[in-house]
């Protein structure tokens, strides 16, 4: 009987390769002793292939759970102590329930113990997004590469402002000399940096113009020394005194500005800078997303003194950081 087709003759296999009952002797391999193994380069491949998924799969299952480890982590936001923490909780908690819901993301709030705790917990990998005045992100970019992230429309022409008790005399900086001041906290842009810069540009130098001069833990702090009578004057934020004032802080009459600063460019968000590029995007975009004509978005925004945000880049910080730069405050930074 022909094998494979007529005509062809199966073929003969030594006794030699024969074991005592006739049938072909195995050499180990799957093939007979004396047989050309048709199949195993096939086979070769299929062990080749199953040993490299068997090395690869592990491999990518670590990245897809380092990959959902990250998303797990919550994004760790710190914000300065301008105010009281009960302030500034109600200011920036439903800002995160934003973020939250418009990422995906998990977000933690901290409230930094002072400007420079701030700055030291950035720069120790501590905090993922960061609120800084203009003062404290340079800090932060100079030490720790800083990136930042968006601003609020306000930002653009911040100023500050220099205040008295409402039943005080004065009518201009010229009659506070002998006086005492007060300004806010030493790295802040608004309570210290742009006001002592404006003094000395008007030509008075503190320490010599004012009888004493002290720095407070926050703006609201330097607004109730000035109402009480502890100081003459102070420097501060002019969005926290307007706060102050609708929520009942202050009264109406309680503070009167005397000077303000020139505009410049203010607070900031901030980023790590090895923060992860599609997190960062979800996260701007989330700040952009916000939209003064829907309710629970302008709420938002009227909580952190803003109409809306807009991106933000180095060169906006170039004047605050040539400022401190003159008077040591990025030396005090290190």
């Amino acid at each position: 009987m022909g094998y494979g087709g007529k005509g062809r003759a199966r073929p003969r296999v030594p006794a030699a390769d024969r074991n005592p009952a006739g049938d072909l002797k195995w050499d180990g391999h799957g093939h007979g002793a004396g047989e050309s193994p048709p199949y195993r380069g096939v086979k070769l491949r299929l062990v080749l292939g199953i040993s490299i998924w068997l090395l690869v799969m592990p491999l990518l299952g670590c990245g897809r759970e380092e990959e959902q480890a990250d998303s797990r982590s919550p994004v760790r936001v710190g914000v300065l102590p301008g105010q009281a923490e009960a302030q500034l909780r109600r200011a920036y908690e439903p800002l995160l329930e934003h973020l939250a819901e418009s990422t995906g993301l998990e977000f933690e709030l901290t409230i930094a113990e002072s400007y420079e705790a701030q700055v030291s917990a950035f720069a120790a990998g501590e905090v993922d997004l960061a609120w800084f005045g203009g003062l404290t992100f340079v800090q932060a970019w100079e030490r720790a590469g800083a990136q930042p992230l968006v601003m609020r429309d306000v930002d653009l022409g911040f100023t500050s402002v220099f205040v008295v008790a409402g039943g005080s005399t004065v009518s201009s900086l010229d009659d506070l000399r002998g006086g005492s001041f007060a300004f806010g906290p030493a790295q802040s842009t608004s309570g210290h940096l742009m006001p002592r810069a404006f003094l000395l540009d008007e030509g008075f130098v503190p320490a010599e113009f004012f009888a004493s001069v002290e720095h407070t833990s926050g703006h609201d702090q330097t607004a109730r020394r000035v109402r009480d009578g502890a100081v003459s004057a102070g420097a501060m934020n002019p969005r926290i005194l307007e706060a102050m004032t609708r929520d009942g802080r202050l009264r109406a009459g309680d503070l009167r500005v005397v000077a303000e600063t020139a505009p410049y460019h203010n607070y900031v968000w901030a980023t790590r800078s090895d923060m992860d590029g599609l997190v960062r995007g979800r996260i701007e975009d989330a700040f952009l997303a916000l939209d003064p004509t829907v309710p629970p978005d302008a709420a938002v925004l009227d909580g952190l003194g803003a109409s809306y945000f807009l991106p933000a880049g180095p060169k906006d910080y170039g004047r605050l950081r040539s400022i401190a730069q003159s008077l040591g405050l990025l030396d005090e930074a290190g």
